[in-house]
C-alpha cells in the first residue's frame, strides 16, 4: 500500500468520516444481485423513471457497503456493477456532486478505473476472475470516457451558441 493509506480505502465517492448520506435507502444484497449483474444500455421501461432512480439508489448503497466491507474473495458476481454503463455520470452527479459534472467524472474514474480498483482490492480478487474483472472495468471506464466527451462537446456547442446570441443581441 501507498504511504499513509490503507489498502482497503473506499474507491471514488466512498463514505467519508463515517457520515451516512441521507435519502439512500438500505437494501438486501441478495434480492438485488440479479438486477445489478445485467447491464442494459437504455433505461428500462418497466416501472418508469422512479423505478430506475430507485435501482441507482440501490446500486449506490451496494457500492458503499462493498467499499466499507469488501468480500473476503472478490469475484465477478459479488462486485456491484452499475445497472447501466451509459448513465453512470448522470447518476453520480445526481447522488454525489449536484451540478458539478467534472467532479462526477472524477468520482466515476476513481471508482471504475481498473488500476484504482486493483490497487484497493487486487489482493482479494479471485485470480481466476482477475482478467474478466479487468475487462469489465475497462469497458465501464471506456463508456464513462465516451459519455464525458459527449457532454463536453454539448457544453462547448451550448457555450458557442450562447456567445453567438450575445453578439447578435449586442449588435441590435
Amino acid at each position: 500500500p501507498r504511504r499513509g493509506r490503507s489498502p482497503r480505502r473506499p474507491v471514488g465517492g466512498g463514505q467519508r468520516g463515517g457520515r451516512r448520506r441521507s435519502g439512500v435507502p438500505s437494501f438486501d444484497r441478495s434480492e438485488s444481485n440479479q438486477k445489478i449483474q445485467s447491464t442494459p444500455e437504455v433505461m428500462p421501461d418497466a416501472g418508469g423513471y422512479d423505478a430506475y432512480i430507485a435501482m441507482w439508489k440501490e446500486h449506490e448503497d451496494l457500492v458503499n457497503r462493498f467499499q466499507e466491507n469488501p468480500p473476503v474473495v472478490i469475484r465477478m458476481d459479488n462486485i456491484p456493477w452499475p445497472p447501466c454503463d451509459s448513465d453512470i455520470l448522470d447518476f453520480i452527479e445526481m447522488f454525489w456532486s449536484k451540478k458539478h459534472m467534472k467532479h462526477a467524472y472524477r468520482i466515476a474514474c476513481r471508482r471504475w478505473h481498473p488500476d484504482k480498483f486493483m490497487q484497493a482490492y487486487g489482493e482479494v480478487v479471485d485470480p481466476t476472475c482477475r482478467e474478466a474483472v479487468d475487462q469489465r472495468l475497462n469497458s465501464i471506464l471506456a463508456t464513462v470516457n465516451r459519455c464525458w466527451e459527449k457532454k463536453q462537446e454539448s457544453q462547448k456547442r451550448l457555450d458557442q451558441m450562447d456567445a453567438e446570441f450575445n453578439v447578435q443581441r449586442q449588435n441590435t
